[in-house]
């Protein structure tokens, strides 16, 4: 089993374009056996005064490094699993992803993603 772990940044006013690309490539993601076992919007920092501030044991960032922070949060986090490195290269090279491509260019800013072999249980 394969799993990845990918931060998804999205394009400014492009998020409701990415809800309906993920409807797109998703379906065709499973076809290989892949699965979404969690998908997560992170929360954004709280605005307030143009200084960082000490909130309950939390940072807040205010006025640029807001701003910085801003464009460093994913849009969403996704937690995926496949069944092999082969099915992850074979939905890679499919070629309905591959026409996607321009659309995807569109409406992303930019894609992390860190790739295991080795699920941790604590």
């Amino acid at each position: 089993m394969i799993y990845l772990i990918a931060h998804l940044h999205v394009l400014p006013g492009q998020e409701l374009a990415f809800q309906t690309y993920e409807k797109t490539v998703l379906p065709i993601f499973k076809e290989y056996g892949g699965k979404v076992l969690q998908a997560l919007r992170p929360l954004r920092p709280m605005p307030s005064s143009h200084s960082t501030k000490k909130v309950a044991t939390k940072k807040v960032y205010t006025g640029t490094q807001a701003d910085r922070f801003e464009n460093e949060v994913p849009y969403e986090i996704h937690v995926l699993s496949i069944p092999s490195e082969s099915a992850l290269a074979a939905y890679r090279n499919d070629p309905r992803i591959a026409n996607l491509s321009t659309e995807r260019n569109r409406i992303m800013q930019k894609t992390d993603i860190v790739i295991s072999k080795e699920l941790v249980i604590y």
